[in-house]
């Protein structure tokens, strides 16, 4: 599946990519493992961000709005903000 975007958090620990299908995929650099997956809405993830002390990861969609989630639950925190 090919990859839309790319970013590895300040100390180079964790990387989030995301999928042409919506998919965002969060990577432990260290143990060289999965640490989670999520579903962005069900349109274009233009960037990826994660947050400086690595609680969470921003979303950029491609309609000028963001969505937040926290890394250590995986769960969605700001739903489609518009910017």
């Amino acid at each position: 599946i090919p990859l839309t975007n790319l970013v590895i958090n300040a100390d180079s620990k964790f990387l989030a990519v995301s999928t042409v299908d919506n998919n965002i995929l969060i990577w432990d650099i260290e143990k060289n493992q999965k640490y989670g997956e999520l579903q962005a809405p069900n349109t274009s993830i233009t960037d990826l961000a994660f947050s400086p002390k690595f609680t969470n990861l921003l979303i950029s969609i491609s309609y000028n709005s963001i969505s937040m989630w926290e890394i250590q639950s995986l769960q969605e925190m700001i739903q489609n903000k518009e910017l």
